[in-house]
């Protein structure tokens, strides 16, 4: 079928990782009907194909909710696009940004990002535990390049599309704490990312 428009995967993937971690707050309060419409909209995500490149994580976090709370998917779409995220994947750590081998600023705040939400998931036994094993080892050895992209008073690169999002430049830091995944000293992530934070929030 053809594709969806952007908020579709992009709304499926916030609620799949809500599911993930708190259900009680998102899926307990309601009642079946309404779990029966939640359950039909997300598994649209496993009927209509996700942009090959970072989405295909919305696919990802979408299962790790369904997962959370008991609810079934289709397990072989989940593992295509778990293929098609290892194929991005350029060296030990880093990745191109689908066919058209882009590498931005998605790869640190996409895909290691959603790796280490993977990750953390896993700590709740969902998810698989060798691939968020690697997800782990391949952020631990991303975060010994990427912390040299940050200038001591918390600028970063200005590289690819990052003016954009601005606040999403320093998420994979907090990913890492999220995860437990303890690739540098912990103060000197906490000074990465906060610094970075207050940089961006002093400028127009």
């Amino acid at each position: 079928r053809g594709a969806q428009p952007p908020e579709f995967y992009v709304g499926q993937a916030a609620i799949g990782l809500a599911l993930a971690f708190c259900p009680e707050q998102l899926w307990e309060p309601l009642d079946s009907a309404e779990r029966d419409r939640l359950v039909t909209w997300l598994h649209g995500i496993f009927e209509y194909e996700p942009v090959p490149n970072n989405w295909q994580f919305f696919r990802v976090l979408v299962a790790l909710g369904l997962q959370r709370v008991g609810v079934g998917f289709d397990e072989a779409k989940l593992q295509a696009s778990l293929d098609t995220l290892e194929s991005y994947r350029i060296g030990s750590h880093w990745y191109v940004d689908g066919g058209l081998g882009n590498v931005d600023y998605y790869i640190p705040f996409a895909f290691h990002t959603y790796g280490l939400m993977y990750a953390a998931a896993n700590r709740l036994g969902l998810g698989d535990d060798a691939q968020a094993e690697r997800y782990r080892e391949r952020a631990a050895l991303f975060a010994d390049d990427f912390q040299h992209w940050f200038a001591p008073d918390g600028a970063a690169i200005p590289f690819g599309r990052s003016l954009t999002y601005r606040f999403a430049m320093s998420s994979f830091w907090g990913a890492l704490a999220w995860a437990d995944v303890e690739a540098l000293p912990w103060g000197r992530v906490k000074g990465l990312a906060m610094r970075n934070l207050r940089w961006w929030a002093q400028r127009p």
